[in-house]
């Protein structure tokens, strides 16, 4: 049976921790790309080595964004990878669909 809580809880996940800054950051970089401010329009690449919480970082905001009705784009780049250019080849196709 599906209950409030249980809708919540596809929307909830554990307590964010220790990255506030980092997400009040990212969120201020968007608010400012989102502005009727004149100039390029670009995009946030975000970088680490493993383990540090970027992913999670970019849950909560692509979670933040997606409730504002906003669009979210994300690609992963992996050591080892065929090719350098393949997370921006995604994210081009990902607009592109879009767009369409």
């Amino acid at each position: 049976m599906e209950t409030r809580q249980t809708r919540e809880s596809y929307l909830l996940s554990s307590r964010f921790v220790a990255r506030q800054n980092e997400f009040e950051t990212i969120m201020g970089y968007v608010e400012k790309s989102l502005s009727d401010e004149p100039g390029p329009k670009t995009a946030l690449f975000v970088a680490g080595v493993s383990g540090i919480g970027k992913s999670r970082l970019l849950w909560e905001v692509r979670h933040h964004l997606q409730l504002s009705r906003l669009r979210f784009v994300e690609t992963n780049c992996y050591d080892g990878s065929l090719s350098e250019f393949a997370p921006i080849v995604e994210a081009v196709r990902h607009v592109v669909t879009l767009a369409e």
